[in-house]
């Protein structure tokens, strides 16, 4: 597995099979927008098995399904913990900016790279 600088195995895996596979790129895309923010950031949700999707009532097409069999590509998302605040907003500036589309939910962020994995148009929404 790709070593990352700012996110281990752990973060990454799926809860259930600890399984990481990575859209290409998008590993190396997480670890620079981390770089730019400069500050931690806590995942809450990475790679899912189908199974751990469906447990949790994950969306049948989610982004951060391991062998997507919808979209034909690995997880390119995640949920990042945020509150509310100044640093809340410059993570959704900054992703933005870069290219991530961006969910905002209360407590969290969700991150993907839907344009970049699989040119689907960058987006905004509330949960």
């Amino acid at each position: 597995m790709t070593k990352f600088v700012h996110f281990s195995h752990a973060e990454l895996a799926c809860p259930r099979t600890r399984a990481v596979v990575l859209a290409p790129g998008f590993g190396e895309a997480l670890d620079a927008l981390r770089d730019s923010y400069g500050l931690a950031m806590t995942l809450t949700s990475a790679c899912r098995s189908a199974e751990h999707n469906a447990r949790i009532g994950g969306h049948p097409r989610s982004l951060h399904l391991i062998a997507n069999a919808h979209w034909r590509c690995d997880t390119c998302a995640v949920d990042v913990a945020m509150a509310d605040g100044p640093s809340r907003g410059r993570l959704i500036e900054l992703a933005w900016d870069r290219g991530w589309s961006v969910g905002i939910a209360p407590g969290f962020l969700h991150l993907d790279r839907r344009t970049a994995v699989l040119g689907l148009a960058q987006t905004t929404w509330v949960y």
